[in-house]
């Protein structure tokens, strides 16, 4: 079995969270079984689990698993038909599309919020006192049951909460106490876990717990983390196969000098501290294991994909008809500082001066508000505000609306681990105009300058337009471009993809 580590996977994911879905997804359609293991609670997780591509028994979480509601089917629980809320005894009135009010003779005893993006779904009720003060309340998980139970401090605070199996006994418990003030976890407790009670001063020593028992029902399994603030976790777990780091980005803020510049903090425990607990380092590329190598001897560090492409994806979009919006140009990322989607922006103003109709697509979410902002001022300034488009966040039907949409796809971020995202890019034939960055234009075989794209000096967001401007001016070489790049992701699909993994875990 192959265990990849993770804390979550979220309504929002980052390329990590992204690059292990599709290996878990890559393992398992070549017969190769594999999971995607989470540790944080989450209610959600049946719904977010889908949006990303995998399947329900693809995934495992450590709450579901002490639950034991790991196999349990979505069924929609409507909050007036809730079989302990009957309506001859309680009165349920609706306060709108996203809550209603619960009363018994005549007093309101509980506020019912509705499940997000649902019409009528229950997804929690908090019980008041007399006074209006919370006391208890019922989380409903998005299969319809309820799966939490919390309990309120006299101040509002949580005090206790309480996880239920499918019968709605507490299996296991979280205790919050005051510390210096501040209310924290402080406890978690299994209650009856094969006949005993078992304590735990933080969450990740549980998870090191859970761990260890998927290791036993799983001999000689790899365990792969896939987040650095899980490596210490890993580090811990014994049982095990073979135990990996996988990282997903450039290991240090120094992207121009990745041999000798100081490693984030984060990348030290596999790196150094804990090194010897871990049987290799994975990176996506050969320039970021060469470089690792290099700067770390006694450590194995092998390069194995990210990603994959879709065949049957690739052909669809060879014989695709459509092409897209006219000098559409797309940036497709996370919207945050070392992207440098300014850059973007400040390379379309240049464009405009010999493309005068040419737009931009920024599809991502932003790391916080005010940077968004920051973005949408640059656009008022440069005066494009109607030929820049800022498109949320999407799961992959909006991602593939987009790349088919885009008549190029730029990259301008200060380094990358590949860029899954212009693998993307290949995969619907867009050519790709990159700055020249660790770990994306190391070699060919992403983009290659004057075949499927250019390549430009870093920072040069000036040159980057002129750069989308020559192709968009030569229909013959963009059309040579765009077959460049289907003819790149040809060398990405599944059982190429697999057939490296398969060399790297021997």
């Amino acid at each position: 079995m192959n265990l990849f580590v993770s804390e979550n996977i979220f309504a929002f994911n980052s390329g990590t969270e992204h690059a292990q879905a599709r290996r878990t997804r890559l393992f398992n359609e070549q017969g190769e079984k594999a999971l995607y293991v989470t540790r944080d609670y989450n209610r959600f997780l049946d719904r977010d689990l889908h949006d990303i591509g995998l399947s329900s028994d693809q995934v495992l979480n450590m709450y579901d698993f002490f639950q034991g509601t790991t196999q349990v089917v979505r069924q929609e629980q409507n909050l007036r038909l809730i079989p302990e809320l009957p309506l001859d005894t309680y009165h349920i009135t609706g306060q709108g599309p996203n809550y209603s009010t619960l009363d018994r003779f005549g007093q309101q005893i509980a506020r019912i919020n509705v499940m997000p993006a649902t019409v009528g779904l229950v997804n929690d009720i908090t019980y008041n006192d007399r006074a209006g003060n919370p006391t208890i309340r019922e989380n409903w998980d998005w299969r319809g049951f309820k799966s939490s139970i919390d309990t309120f401090h006299a101040d509002g605070q949580v005090g206790v909460q309480r996880f239920l199996n499918q019968a709605e006994v507490p299996v296991l418990e979280v205790l919050h106490m005051n510390v210096n003030g501040q209310l924290f976890p402080t406890m978690w407790k299994l209650l009856d876990y094969q006949g005993k009670q078992w304590r735990f001063n933080t969450e990740n020593e549980l998870f090191v717990f859970f761990l260890e028992a998927l290791t036993k029902q799983y001999p000689n399994s790899v365990l792969i983390s896939d987040r650095r603030s899980l490596d210490g976790v890993i580090s811990e777990v014994s049982g095990a196969g073979q135990k990996m780091a996988y990282f997903h980005d450039i290991h240090t803020p120094d992207a121009k000098k990745p041999r000798t510049g100081k490693p984030y903090p984060a990348y030290e425990l596999a790196l150094d501290q804990r090194k010897h607990a871990y049987d290799m380092i994975l990176v996506p590329t050969k320039a970021q294991r060469d470089d690792l190598k290099a700067r770390y001897p006694d450590l194995t560090v092998k390069a194995a994909p990210n990603t994959f492409v879709s065949a049957d994806l690739l052909a669809n979009n060879r014989a695709r008809v459509d092409s897209g919006i006219t000098n559409r140009v797309l940036y497709l990322g996370r919207l945050s500082p070392e992207k440098r989607p300014e850059d973007a922006i400040r390379a379309l103003a240049a464009l405009r001066k010999t493309v005068p109709d040419a737009t931009l697509e920024l599809m991502g979410y932003a790391t916080d508000a005010e940077y968004e902002k920051k973005l949408q001022r640059l656009v008022a300034e440069l005066q494009l505000t109607p030929a820049v488009i800022f498109t949320p966040y999407g799961h992959q039907a909006e991602v593939s609306a987009a790349l088919s949409r885009a008549q190029i796809l730029v990259q301008t971020s200060v380094g990358e681990g590949l860029g899954m995202n212009l693998v993307e890019g290949l995969s619907y034939g867009l050519p790709i105009v990159s700055y020249d960055i660790n770990y994306t234009t190391n070699d060919t075989s992403i983009v290659e300058d004057g075949v499927n794209g250019f390549v430009v000096p870093n920072a040069a967001y000036g040159t980057l337009g002129a750069k989308v401007a020559i192709i968009l001016q030569d229909a013959i070489l963009a059309k040579q471009m765009k077959q460049a790049s289907f003819d790149k992701a040809e060398a990405m699909t599944a059982d190429k993809m697999f057939a490296e993994w398969q060399a790297v875990l021997g």
